[in-house]
């Protein structure tokens, strides 16, 4: 039972590693003057949007962050994910 625990928390530990490095890629590639529909920013962005989005809809409804150019949202989910890669 031990090694199943074990076994799952590396994959959980992971996949939140992995995550972490898509965002990390993906807020480096905003910054660079390439096209924006380019497959690899496609793909970052088809991969982490959907972990982004909550976070994004409960900005908006609480209307945060809205009159600024920087992406809250975004940072407050990489956060989120560091601190749970921290407890686990």
């Amino acid at each position: 039972m031990d090694i199943i625990i074990f076994i799952t928390v590396m994959t959980v530990k992971l996949a939140l590693s992995l995550l972490q490095i898509m965002m990390f890629a993906r807020a480096i590639l905003s910054f660079l003057p390439i096209d924006s529909s380019g497959k690899i920013t496609m793909f970052l962005t088809a991969l982490t949007e959907p972990v982004i989005y909550p976070v994004r809809v409960i900005f908006d409804k609480l209307n945060i962050g809205t009159s600024i150019p920087i992406d809250i949202p975004f940072f407050v989910t990489f956060l989120i994910l560091s601190f749970l890669s921290a407890i686990i």
